[in-house]
């Protein structure tokens, strides 16, 4: 009994032993094949790298100690001259540029610059003054109308900020290409000029305008003044000094 179980476990242990022996053989065959296929693609890489002859070497290779003799008779370049990828030819870098050159062509002298002309408000029409830099048709409309209840002038460019939508920003921009001309200027006898004429007037409107006409009926004309205005309470002062511009 013990004697057959002896040799049954000789036997098993036999088996393990000559499977194992089996499995090292085969893994030492598939390792040498792994390093034989490394081997044969390393050789493939190698001679499929980029090559020259020897005489192009000698004229393309630059004179550097660092390129050795052994490098030049296997008939490779080094990353000091590689040939491009595409047409086999030298990179860029190692072909120089030829120089730049430079015109002596003097350039034509630049046209002198001709300031726009200036625009007197007493004359200009509407298609004058849309040429103002921020005043369109609307602008140019109200300038118009404002200067014929003026009594048909301005005596002073400042008055167009008395204009609804034109304010400083807006006048600083036009206020070097306009001008009034003095002589254009209409003076004004507030004494006898007629009472719907006044009420016109942006300065004095209609309330103001009755006003004035009650009170030059009980004054002489060397009594009336605008300054007896404001002292009458007809009239403000801001109004007063806007209507001494057109006084006679």
């Amino acid at each position: 009994m013990w004697g057959k179980e002896k040799i049954s476990k000789s036997l098993s242990t036999g088996i393990i032993v000559l499977v194992f022996l089996l499995l090292t053989v085969q893994l030492a065959f598939f390792a040498v094949k792994v390093v034989e296929t490394y081997r044969q693609r390393t050789a493939k890489n190698e001679d499929s790298g980029v090559e020259i002859s020897m005489d192009k070497a000698s004229s393309v290779l630059p004179k550097d100690d660092s390129l050795s003799a052994d490098s030049i008779s296997q008939g490779r370049i080094l990353s000091h001259a590689g040939k491009s990828k595409d047409t086999g030819r030298l990179p860029n870098a190692a072909v120089p540029k030829p120089p730049r050159k430079f015109s002596l062509t003097p350039l034509p002298p630049k046209p002198a610059y001709k300031p726009k002309p200036k625009i007197e408000l007493n004359s200009a029409d509407t298609a004058q003054l849309v040429t103002l830099y921020g005043i369109g048709p609307y602008f140019a409309r109200s300038i118009v109308e404002f200067r014929t209840r003026l009594g048909g002038s301005y005596a002073s460019t400042e008055q167009l900020m008395d204009i609804k939508g034109i304010d400083s920003a807006r006048f600083v921009g036009i206020q070097d290409r306009i001008y009034v001309d003095s002589a254009l200027v209409r003076r004004i006898d507030f004494y006898t000029e007629p009472e719907d004429s006044l009420a016109k007037n942006p300065y004095i409107g209609k309330y103001a305008a009755k006003g004035i006409g009650r009170y030059r009926k009980g004054v002489t004309k060397e009594m009336f003044s605008i300054s007896a205005l404001v002292e009458n309470g007809i009239i403000s002062e801001p109004q007063a000094q806007r209507l001494r511009l057109y006084a006679k």
